[in-house]
């Protein structure tokens, strides 16, 4: 017997890790290890600070567009910023993102098309008003704001560098 989407959506609502490999099944070409269910876990507290350290090719990068798409599809901030260690690095998150709203049918079919008023190199506007905006780790990260809303999550993607 096949779920509802209301079903779908409280169960991958309240796991991401299942709502990932759900939703996202094409982007995982191995079987999830058991730490990408404690990265999700971990993301998905109510920890202000998270940290996540792994292995090059862990799938860091990955997991945390799956985790913010999903966050952001359920209007669970209002205004993320995403920081990577350059601004053509973070804006490569914004295009994945963006992809996956397009052209993934699963997403389409639960949450409908998202496609808000903003789509830029680096900004993506949901039609449920969620703002997600990327930056390079040079770039000033104080002072954003959009309209009245200020950030209210944060990700920091690969900041080091060999300096």
């Amino acid at each position: 017997m096949a779920l509802s989407n209301e079903a779908i959506l409280r169960s991958i609502n309240e796991d991401r890790a299942l709502g990932s490999a759900m939703l996202f099944e094409h982007r995982h070409r191995q079987a999830s290890p058991a730490f990408h269910i404690q990265i999700m876990d971990m993301w998905r507290s109510s920890d202000e600070l998270v940290v996540i350290e792994a292995f090059r090719e862990g799938a860091k990068t990955t997991l945390s567009e799956e985790f913010l798409l999903m966050e952001a599809c359920f209007g669970n901030f209002k205004y993320c910023l995403i920081f990577g260690e350059t601004y053509t690095k973070a804006c490569q998150r914004i295009e994945a993102m963006k992809h996956e709203l397009v052209t993934n049918m699963r997403v389409l079919n639960l949450f409908g098309t998202q496609k808000g008023g903003t789509w830029s190199e680096n900004k993506l506007l949901l039609t449920n008003g969620v703002l997600i905006e990327a930056h390079g780790w040079e770039e000033e990260i104080r002072g954003y704001k959009h309209h009245d809303m200020r950030p209210d999550r944060a990700y920091l993607d690969d900041i080091e560098n060999k300096e």
